[in-house]
């Protein structure tokens, strides 16, 4: 069976095509000011899927505007929310409050 090294591929595709530097392909997404949508990304202790469901009824009703989800599988546990204003603090008081961890990460 061949294994192909995607890295080495990678950097020589970009290399050969100059179309994208390698710093653009580390970002997935970033937010300017001009963007009406924010996504704030947070690291939390929530493990069990029925506390990241109760906290996602939670944001729904204090941020009916927003879009939010987890990722349990991921090792921090991430937690993102789509908003058009900056409501990081807002997020943070409302998983402490319900004695759960919540950092930004992003």
């Amino acid at each position: 069976m061949m294994t192909v090294n995607r890295e080495k591929t990678a950097r020589k595709t970009t290399a050969e095509n100059h179309a994208i530097p390698d710093t653009a392909r580390l970002k997935t997404y970033q937010t300017t000011s001009s963007d009406p949508n924010q996504i704030a990304v947070f690291c939390t202790n929530v493990v069990r899927r029925e506390d990241a469901d109760k906290l996602l009824q939670l944001c729904a009703v204090h941020f009916p505007d927003c879009a939010c989800n987890f990722d349990l599988e991921d090792c921090d546990r991430i937690f993102r929310i789509r908003s058009q204003e900056d409501i990081s603090a807002a997020v943070i008081s409302l998983f402490r409050q319900y004695h759960f961890q919540c950092d930004i990460l992003i």
